[in-house]
């Protein structure tokens, strides 16, 4: 047998063909399992035999008994070139220096993620952990009260729930509905007399600047290991400064302060990628949703103004599509596979739960007034929906397939959908298409400015810009893809985000 494996050792090219199964480098004294077949170092497999009692690669029983030596001809292998003198010595051992620092800095690096990672998950558990507590100690003392005040299981359950015996929670739930529907309406009030004579933003460029937009600032914002950005939006700050919100395959939300060009934020939680993005008026909170189907909640609440999570809530199986906040700062609105719901905008505690009446929704918004709710569905459907009564006050048939966004026009007028057609724009008085906009394929996200005035769509093949008073002519086209886009508050830039790609890049007026 050892003549027949020297024999086909040779047949496979000799030692240099042969590896050690552990090490996987030629061995100097082979040895073969005779239970899998595999080589291995004498040395190696012995101390690994001796330690487990198996075989490194099959994990069966293996002794020293189960291995067998190959007889080899030993030959003596010539040294490299590089190795004949001592200068080549040296390149190589500087070299083989250089490889070991790099591997011991990105070793450094992922140490430090990991201990990041744990610091927050221990902290996370050690919140968790009060909160129970707390909890604990609640229930106890109200269930010693209980006991105190006397009286059976029936009668305390009607004291705790009220008159009525409605639980305590869904007493606070509708009463904190009733709230929001109020707030609501107020500010309807209130915009639907302002939209009349709304002042435009200060500084914001007319139609023929956007020829000029060929500046371009790209911002490294997401991981190199999941990029692509799937989501963006902008606020303006409470200071003037443009804050956008930008969302990845990372699991990341990112949040960037384009005036001082630096990360203000970035905002860990989702497992999974960040599907769907808001910001409050003034960008004082930021929402999230994400693949994993959950609704976050995020505020500078910490020491030195530092961006943390403040609340999270299950909102959908299957994902979060999209996410609009109220006009009246109040509430949020959330869309899933599963229908949409709305939620309280400070507690995240839900308020509203609405089924799907036509498949999955897959992009949604608040009319400016914030009475109506527009959804998109993966049927192709735009249903214009009364956010009390909750009828449909219109369905259209606006694409051949799903409708990937839903935006709204300042002036409550006329509302914009992407799909595989491309970009559609409606008016909601007549709820008649106006035009149809070409972006070189499926449209990915449109979104208007705080104007009005501007429209700008992504595409698979292109990135546009439209103008409203201009008959929804073309005002500029770049010719590159984005999955998502975004108007600076006043549209003095456009934040574009691609599938596959880790930067969020600013395209604006280029500066003399």
């Amino acid at each position: 047998s050892g003549a027949f494996l020297e024999r086909a050792w040779c047949a496979r090219g000799g030692a240099g063909a042969m590896l050690c199964a552990i090490s996987g480098v030629v061995p100097e004294e082979p040895v073969v399992s005779t239970k899998s077949g595999h080589l291995f170092e004498k040395r190696l497999i012995e101390k690994y035999i001796q330690e487990h009692g198996k075989c490194p690669v099959t994990q069966h029983d293996l002794s020293s008994g189960d291995l067998l030596a190959v007889e080899t001809s030993r030959a003596v292998e010539p040294r490299p070139a590089a190795a004949a003198s001592f200068p080549g010595l040296l390149r190589l051992l500087a070299s083989e220096w250089d490889g070991l620092m790099v591997e011991t800095y990105e070793l450094r690096q992922q140490l430090d993620g990991a201990r990041q990672e744990l610091s927050h998950a221990l902290y996370q558990h050690d919140a968790a952990c009060r909160v129970i507590a707390r909890v604990t100690k609640e229930r106890d003392e109200a269930r010693a009260q209980a006991q105190a005040a006397g009286g059976g299981p029936a009668k305390r359950g009607a004291e705790a729930g009220g008159d009525d015996g409605e639980a305590p929670a869904a007493k606070r739930v509708r009463g904190r509905l009733a709230e929001v529907e109020a707030a609501v309406e107020a500010k309807a009030a209130e915009l639907q007399a302002w939209r009349k004579k709304r002042p435009l933003p200060e500084g914001l460029p007319d139609a023929e600047a956007f020829a000029g937009f060929d500046g371009e600032m790209a911002k490294p914002l997401h991981k190199t290991t999941a990029p692509g950005v799937r989501c963006v939006v902008c606020e303006a700050g409470a200071d003037g400064d443009a804050i956008t919100l930008s969302g990845g395959e990372d699991g990341q939300a990112v949040l960037f302060d384009a005036d001082a060009g630096k990360i203000a934020a970035t905002l860990k939680g989702h497992k999974g990628a960040v599907s769907a993005a808001a910001l409050s008026e003034g960008a004082a909170a930021a929402f999230t949703g994400g693949a994993d189907g959950t609704l976050r909640l995020w505020g500078a609440t910490g020491k030195g103004g530092k961006w943390k999570q403040v609340a999270s809530a299950s909102a959908h199986e299957g994902g979060v599509a999209a996410l609009s906040v109220h006009p009246c700062g109040e509430a949020v609105l959330s869309a899933g596979a599963d229908g949409w719901a709305l939620f309280d905008a400070k507690s995240l505690e839900e308020l509203k739960r609405v089924p799907s009446s036509g498949g999955a929704v897959t992009a949604a918004t608040f009319h400016p007034d914030g009475l109506l709710v527009l959804l998109g569905g993966a049927d192709g459907k735009l249903r214009i929906v009364e956010l009390k009564s909750l009828s449909e006050a219109a369905v259209l048939d606006a694409h051949d397939g799903a409708i990937s966004a839903v935006t709204v026009s300042a002036n409550g007028y006329h509302v914009a959908t992407a799909g595989p057609e491309g970009v559609k724009v409606w008016d909601l008085r007549k709820q008649k298409l106006v035009a149809t906009l070409d972006v070189g394929g499926a449209a990915s996200d449109a979104a208007f400015d705080k104007s009005g005035l501007f429209l700008a769509a992504a595409g698979t093949g292109t990135t546009k810009v439209f103008g409203a008073k201009k008959k929804w002519a073309e005002l500029k086209a770049w010719g590159t893809a984005a999955a998502a886009c975004a108007f600076h508050p006043a549209a003095r830039f456009l934040a574009c985000g691609a599938a596959g790609d880790r930067h969020l890049t600013l395209r604006s007026a280029v500066q003399q």
